[in-house]
């Protein structure tokens, strides 16, 4: 399944359109609102874009990211929260490994011991 991203350009709908057809992107969903104009390009296509529209006189902005994009835009922007859970995760399975560790260890003392008996003198 192919993954779009929805850009926003200033410029007229005619020139945006030549400019992109003459470096063979393609273009989805096209709308104009106002003196912008909307469309959708593959993911792939991104750089393509950005490489076209890349004189001062044009104003480009990315409205909407694809899943994948929008996806890793999110995790690099709380990857203070990633890697946080990524160490309590480890704290608690090495936490957990030391506890099964020790219970053995005390099952194997309590086998060899002899009960003990205390004898309080009066």
């Amino acid at each position: 399944m192919t993954k779009f991203t929805q850009i926003s350009v200033v410029c007229t709908a005619e020139a945006a359109l030549k400019k992109l057809k003459k470096s063979q992107v393609g273009v989805y969903n096209c709308k104009k609102a106002g003196a912008e104009f909307a469309f959708c390009v593959k993911d792939k296509d991104l750089k393509k874009v950005f490489a076209i529209f890349s004189n001062p006189c044009y104003n480009i902005r990315v409205e909407n990211l694809g899943r994948r994009a929008g996806f890793l835009k999110s995790v690099v922007n709380r990857i203070g929260l990633v890697v946080g859970a990524f160490v309590y995760i480890q704290n608690k399975s090495q936490r957990q490994r030391k506890l099964s560790h020790a219970g053995s260890k005390a099952d194997n003392l309590r086998s060899g011991c002899k009960r003990i008996q205390y004898v309080r003198e009066v």
